[in-house]
């Protein structure tokens, strides 16, 4: 079971706050200028660091993009390389071959004069 009470507002009023004299406005307006030009200067500083940064972000994928590239290129000349070292390889067999078959050749030629 709840009771309710029903408690009446309070209507009291505040006095107005007392006016600030000229002076203190004034230098309330000063002191707010000046915070006006810091931040302003601040901002302007803030913006170089961000058009900085911005243009080091454009160098930086450029030379992302150029590594990549490169990267794509050594793996292409390491499977060239590759194939490079197999044909050298059947070129000194076929070279021997070559050799081979000249040796044969010439035993050949000296069998068929005979004994003379």
């Amino acid at each position: 079971m709840y009771l309710i009470l029903f408690i009446p507002p309070l209507h009291f009023t505040l006095p107005p706050p007392p006016s600030p004299s000229l002076p203190l406005i004034t230098a309330s307006s000063d002191h707010k200028s000046d915070m006006v030009i810091d931040l302003k200067e601040e901002l302007e500083q803030a913006r170089g660091i961000a058009q900085k940064l911005q243009h080091d972000k454009r160098e930086l994928a450029g030379d992302a993009k150029a590594a990549r590239a490169y990267r794509d290129e050594i793996e292409v000349l390491k499977v060239q390389s590759g194939k490079v070292e197999k044909l050298e390889t059947d070129v000194m067999k076929y070279r021997q071959k070559a050799e081979d078959s000249e040796y044969l050749k010439k035993k050949i030629a000296v069998s068929k004069q005979g004994p003379d």
